[in-house]
């Protein structure tokens, strides 16, 4: 390669020496042309520039014309916001003007879309900005509290005794996993099941309280739906009457929804005397076949029927009740 120093042998070219004697244009010529193709003057390309002694049109600004008659800078604010702001000079930003929020009533700045961070997400989320408060200026329907409606016309006190719940399902299980109550995390005694005897006497006051408060109002102590079911220490809903039968009978709550339909199958009546059933008075859940003569705890063995003939049947299977009650009645029939 030859020396920078050295100029492009082709005549009339004071270019500097690229390579072979040839500077970058006449050597790019020779090989894709074959010939450096001296008469074709060689064209040096750089920067656009405008006319000479053209000034940006903004007063005040020396600079040269780039663009439709303004500088690179002042051309920049006028295809961003409009206008050239010959006031503001060239370096300096202008100040954003801070609007607030669209809601009605928020002071915050509305820099999402015209609203602020809260109101946006809120619109994201569920459709429109502003929180609709249903529970405004409504007290807790809680018999003698005073504290404002929160949730469900609940207090947050309230809504959490009856709907929430108060430990984490993890913090749950760990304090499970070390031995210790899941509500204040004291050690537990060997006959002791999650709860210390204390945090279990507060539960159960507190679930007599609420439960005396839901009679006191016709509800289900257990869920507060209306009432249809009254037995002497509570009242019930069908579902949670059911439940406790469910629960009495098979050791589990899944069997609710097959004794409605066994219920309903009898139509509300014993299935041996045709008696009506009325649940939480004289209603019995009765194994067809008893367990003294092997047989099973599932609802195809299992039928509704009167409590007083639950009684009687006993370790009977129903043909041998059957036989026995016509006994009694041709006995009775002899003078």
């Amino acid at each position: 390669m030859y020396s920078v120093s050295k100029t492009c042998s082709v005549e009339g070219c004071n270019r500097d020496c690229f390579v072979r004697g040839y500077c970058s244009a006449h050597y790019n010529r020779l090989l894709t042309r074959g010939s450096v193709e001296a008469h074709i003057p060689v064209v040096i390309r750089g920067k656009r520039k405008c006319k000479p002694n053209k000034k940006c049109n903004t007063d005040g600004c020396e600079h040269d014309a780039r663009s439709k008659g303004y500088c690179c800078a002042h051309y920049a604010r006028v295809v961003r916001h409009g206008n050239a702001d010959a006031c503001l000079p060239i370096g300096e930003r202008r100040e954003k003007v801070k609007k607030l929020c669209k809601v009605s009533n928020c002071s915050s700045v509305g820099d999402k879309r015209g609203y602020c961070n809260k109101h946006y997400l809120h619109n994201l989320r569920h459709g429109y900005p502003e929180h609709e408060y249903t529970n405004k200026g409504k007290v807790c329907k809680e018999l003698g509290c005073s504290e404002p409606a929160k949730t469900n016309e609940y207090c947050k006190g309230h809504y959490g005794v009856y709907f929430g719940r108060a430990v984490n399902k993890r913090l749950r299980e760990r304090r499970i996993k070390k031995n210790v109550c899941v509500k204040c995390s004291v050690p537990l005694d060997p006959k002791d099941h999650n709860y210390c005897k204390k945090c279990l006497q507060t539960m159960n006051d507190k679930r007599k309280e609420l439960i005396a408060v839901r009679r006191s109002r016709g509800e289900c102590g257990e869920c507060g739906a209306i009432a249809k079911v009254f037995t002497p220490e509570n009242m019930y809903c069908i579902t949670c009457y059911l439940k406790k039968i469910s629960i009495y009978n098979f050791g589990s709550v899944k069997y609710v929804t097959a004794l409605k339909k066994l219920l309903k199958a009898q139509n509300n009546k014993c299935a041996y005397s045709g008696r009506a059933i009325t649940l939480g008075e004289n209603n019995a859940v009765d194994h067809i076949t008893p367990k003294a003569r092997k047989g099973k705890d599932t609802i195809e063995n299992m039928c509704f029927a009167d409590r007083e003939i639950n009684v009687m049947k006993k370790d009977l299977i129903p043909e041998d009740l059957i036989a026995l009650c016509k006994k009694v009645v041709s006995y009775a029939k002899k003078p």
